[in-house]
């Protein structure tokens, strides 16, 4: 856009400075060709006729009147071209302006865009660790609080519960299992 616009100022500083009859658009234009060409066959009428003629003669008024209206038309005609030449260049020129002016316009916000997206990547990446550090520490808090609810349940467990296991539920003897008075009857007399 840098380019365009540089190339267009110069071209349209170059169009204001040059003469109307110097512009490639005048010299190559088919219109002013053709009136140049009636114009040199007018001049060399004009040219011939005055070494016949004088100038008050009213054949040569004539001439004279149709040169002046010729040269006047080419004038009129080159500075035509040239105007439109130079509003031409002029519109490019402002064009080219207004294109850098808006594309310079979203390189300035593209830019705040970018420094914007820095600022929030750093500060997303400080989050980012902080919430790591924080994840860290609550896993670890996590950890250690299994661990201190499986410490006071083994110390709870210790306080209450022996090695003593129910096998089967107890039942109560039918008879008192001491003294065996028949035992001891029938062992007194054998022994006796």
């Amino acid at each position: 856009a840098r380019t365009n616009l540089a190339r267009s100022k110069a071209a349209y500083d170059a169009l204001r400075t040059t003469p109307p009859v110097g512009l490639p658009q005048v010299v190559q234009s088919d219109l002013i060709t053709r009136l140049k060409g009636e114009l040199a066959v007018t001049e060399a009428e004009y040219g011939e006729k005055s070494r016949l003629f004088k100038d008050d003669w009213p054949g040569m008024q004539t001439l004279k009147g149709k040169l002046e209206q010729g040269r006047a038309r080419v004038e009129q005609e080159t500075a035509a071209i040239a105007r439109n030449v130079l509003l031409a260049a002029e519109s490019d020129y402002r064009k080219a302006m207004e294109e850098y002016g808006n594309l310079d316009g979203l390189l300035r916000n593209q830019q705040g865009a970018a420094q914007d997206l820095k600022r929030d990547s750093v500060e997303f990446a400080n989050l980012q660790g902080e919430a790591t550090k924080k994840r860290e520490m609550l896993g670890s808090l996590i950890a250690r609080q299994n661990e201190m609810a499986l410490s006071s349940r083994l110390k709870d467990l210790d306080k209450t519960s022996s090695n003593v296991r129910v096998v089967d539920t107890a039942k109560p003897p039918t008879a008192p299992f001491r003294p065996r008075t028949r035992l001891n009857l029938v062992l007194g007399l054998l022994l006796g």
